[in-house]
């Protein structure tokens, strides 16, 4: 990082065509709009805000939002990537150009903004910890635990929200504050669906029964910061609430050590015993009060009619817990201060916005649910988690048919037992898949017994890749099952709770992918081995890795992994423990010419890298990373590059000042005399010294103005800043010469002293007529380009 914050000392390197600033803290990019030759930026992991006040500059210059990795960045793209933004929300930002664009557009037709005092406040922890307690008393400061502590509560099974918790607003309590409250249930069985609900931009409150030794503190604070940041700059505000009873506390539990571990959260710690309406249930009450209101997106702007809308469907979800799409029109299409929201294509933007901040569910490129709006998430997740927790979906090993969701769903209609089926499956919760044995039967992978099926399988000759994760989110598994059920080997049969083996599509390639533990290590892996032919192996494992990296990209956007390449020597080949290479420090190897890399399984021997790059991936992939990693290593990272293109007489490189200080105006040097004469100035010269001279040779004034115009053009267009002008002049030349019409010039020439006299004849017919029509064509087009040129 370089930590560059102000970036005005840009505005006067006008020449600048492309420009990296990545992995800086800058906030402000006005100076940006005086750089008018700009044609690529890169601004990933900054601390941008605020899109507004550069956005006609980038209309201008033709250039599109986009939200990738820096290195993919292409000409006439801005990278936005990892940048907190507010205006327009950071949500609509990740969608590209196009909803940029859409914002913008509204927020001039609906005459500005509202700001949105409003936050989600999300309750974790294990079961049994007093996280419903914590909602209760949040909603009632004066409720009572029952006799017999939290354990009488019913465990949550899936979600209970309480929305609309209200309060005056801390900086300003003429201002009511909303609170939406989700407490999630502990069981194991629903942590696969974190990733839908625990986002960004929320308030985290783990609750932990201070009496117990078993919270699992790492795994909370391991996916709290997987899921709850939008960019690496975002910190997550967290409270840690230790729930004592009787004042009963044996965890221990060390905030220091988490704040060293996770520098990029906020973390806190309340001690309360909710058995007692106390000073610590007050002065937790207020805390939680505080954190909310100081969320760096509190207060953030968003189009007005938005805002109205919103609360207008929160109303609505009071009477349904879904809707149809034209009913979501309608509510967007009602009159509010004299402005409606009817564009379909503006109420397909709000609704996907809406839906990433998982105030509603609604997929809209599915068909099967494009005209379902699920306005209460609650009520989807809940008819979800009942059927991965109905006994005999449970007793038959995550397996179950239509008629048994028809008794789960009882009180569910036809219709919705249909939409909430395709809502289980891939691409949406993928909770589960079609049976191979069709007849209307799905399998839950979660619930498939752990043991692995038997099979045959020739370890030694296998080819084998690896995904090493610092941590694994619970359901990344279950969730390549679901993606891949279609390519399940033996008709369906070879999958287990915690493993896969596919098959190619013509059957001569079987891979085998496991989820386990290393033996050595004890780290989290994804293990696969390939049978068959050594090139149906590639093309298969190529397959694998697009799935599992598409599932980090949708599902775990900040996952951390390594792709792992086994070592090949004599004493990896048949070791069930070979070594393995981090797939990322071979292509360093390669791209830096270091022909070898050690490995020290038992002897320690130097190995070939381009030999283990091509053990698993053909030559084309490998160039074609390769490319990209130089590409990485040429621009580096944390720095800023810039590019400028070469002028006419390179000068001396002079060193850039990052805080430049002023300076007094260098002297320019003098121009000669005949530099400051205008071009327009030699045209004229041109006109009458060929008018005068033609006049003496010729004595037609018809003749010599004409040639006498003609010269003054020609010099005009050889101005090098005329260039398109040129070019039109000598299509118009070449069109002269060769138009469809017979051409004939008559030229009297009369000596100065009528002694004699004589003429000129020039004659041309049956030229191209195809020829000729595409020079008029574009005549016109470099008469426009010029006249743009200029202006």
């Amino acid at each position: 990082y370089n930590q560059i914050t102000d970036i005005r000392f840009l505005e006067k390197l006008t020449r600048l065509s492309s420009l990296d600033l990545r992995s800086n803290q800058i906030s402000d990019i006005r100076p940006l709009s005086k750089l008018d030759k700009l044609k690529k930026i890169v601004l990933n992991d900054n601390r941008i805000t605020d899109l507004s006040s550069i956005w006609e500059f980038l209309i201008h210059q033709g250039l599109t939002v986009a939200w990738k990795d820096s290195y993919d960045t292409k000409n006439s793209e801005i990278n936005l990537k990892n940048n907190p933004f507010t205006t327009p929300p950071v949500e609509v930002v990740q969608e590209g150009q196009e909803a940029v664009v859409n914002y913008f557009r509204q927020l001039e037709e609906q005459d500005g903004t509202e700001p949105l005092y409003e936050a989600k406040l999300l309750i974790v922890g294990e079961p049994g910890a007093g996280k419903t307690t914590l909602l209760k008393k949040l909603e009632n400061p004066d409720y009572v635990v029952p006799e017999g502590g939290d354990k009488t509560l019913k465990s949550t099974v899936g979600i209970n929200i309480l929305e609309g918790w209200t309060f005056p607003y801390l900086q300003d309590d003429r201002i009511s504050f909303k609170a939406n409250i989700w407490d999630f249930g502990g069981q194991e069985i629903q942590y696969m669906t974190h990733h839908f609900f625990l986002t960004p931009r929320a308030l985290y409150v783990l609750v932990a029964d201070d009496r117990k030794q078993n919270t699992e503190f790492d795994y909370w604070f391991r996916i709290i910061n997987l899921l709850g940041r939008e960019s690496d700059h975002e910190k997550i505000s967290v409270l840690v609430v230790l729930n004592e009873i009787n004042h009963q506390s044996v965890t221990n539990f060390n905030v220091s050590d988490y704040r060293r571990d996770y520098p990029g959260m906020d973390i806190w710690v309340c001690e309360v015993d909710f058995s007692k309406n106390d000073f610590r249930s007050a002065s937790l009450r207020t805390t939680i009060q505080e954190m909310l209101c100081t969320l760096p997106h509190v207060g953030d702007p968003l189009p007005r009619l938005w805002r109205s809308i919103r609360d207008d469907l929160f109303t609505c979800r009071n009477e349904k817990a879904h809707i149809t799409f034209e009913d979501f029109a309608a509510v967007c299409g009602e009159v509010r201060n004299g402005k409606r929201l009817t564009r379909e294509e503006d109420q397909r933007y709000l609704s996907r916005y809406l839906h990433r901040l998982g105030v509603m569910l609604h997929y809209q490129d599915d068909d099967s649910l494009a005209n379902f709006v699920i306005l209460r998430p609650q009520w989807a997740v809940d008819a979800v988690y009942s059927v991965l927790q109905d006994a005999k979906v449970e007793k038959n090993q995550g397996h179950f048919s239509a008629e048994d969701l028809k008794a789960i769903w009882k009180n569910y209609t036809p219709d919705e037992r249909s939409r909430l089926l395709s809502l289980m499956k891939k691409d949406k919760f993928e909770i589960c898949y079609p049976s191979p044995k069709g007849d209307d039967h799905y399998i839950a992978p979660q619930l498939l017994p752990s043991a692995r099926p038997d099979y045959l399988w020739d370890n030694a000759q296998a080819m084998k890749f690896r995904y090493l994760y610092p941590f694994m989110p619970k359901g990344l598994i279950s969730r390549f099952i679901v993606r891949t059920n279609e390519d399940i080997a033996s008709e369906g049969s070879l999958v287990w709770k915690e493993g896969v083996v596919l098959a190619s599509s013509n059957k001569d390639c079987r891979a085998q992918i496991i989820q386990r533990k290393t033996i050595k290590e004890g780290l989290e892996v994804l293990d696969i081995e390939l049978i068959g032919a050594e090139r149906e192996r590639k093309y298969l494992l190529r397959h694998i890795m697009q799935v599992v990296e598409s599932i980090h990209q949708k599902s775990f956007r900040h996952i951390s992994f390594e792709r792992m390449v086994p070592c090949n020597c004599e004493h990896c080949a048949d070791n069930p423990t070979p070594t393995f290479f981090e797939y990322s420090e071979l292509l360093k190897y390669e791209d830096q010419n270091v022909p070898t890399i050690r490995c020290s399984n038992i002897i320690i021997k130097d190995v070939p890298v381009r030999e283990l790059l091509e053990g698993v991936f053909e030559k084309e992939a490998i160039d074609s990373m390769l490319e990209q990693q130089g590409q990485r290593r040429h621009e580096g990272y944390g720095g800023i590059n810039i590019y400028m293109p070469p002028y006419p007489e390179m000068q001396p490189r002079q060193p850039l000042e990052l805080n430049p200080s002023p300076s007094p105006p260098q002297p320019e040097a003098p121009k000669k005399w005949y530099e400051n004469i205008p071009w327009w100035v030699w045209s004229v010269v041109a006109f009458f010294g060929v008018l005068l001279y033609s006049q003496w040779v010729i004595g037609n004034a018809k003749v010599s103005v004409g040639l006498g115009v003609a010269a003054a053009l020609w010099v005009f267009s050889i101005n090098p800043s005329r260039r398109y002008m040129s070019v039109l002049w000598a299509l118009v030349g070449i069109f002269l010469a060769i138009n469809s019409f017979t051409l004939q010039v008559l030229l009297n020439i009369v000596s100065p002293d009528q002694s004699s006299k004589g003429h000129f004849k020039f004659e041309i017919s049956d030229p191209s007529d195809w020829i000729s029509a595409v020079l008029l064509l574009l005549i016109p087009v470099f008469g426009w380009l010029d006249y743009k040129s200029r202006k």
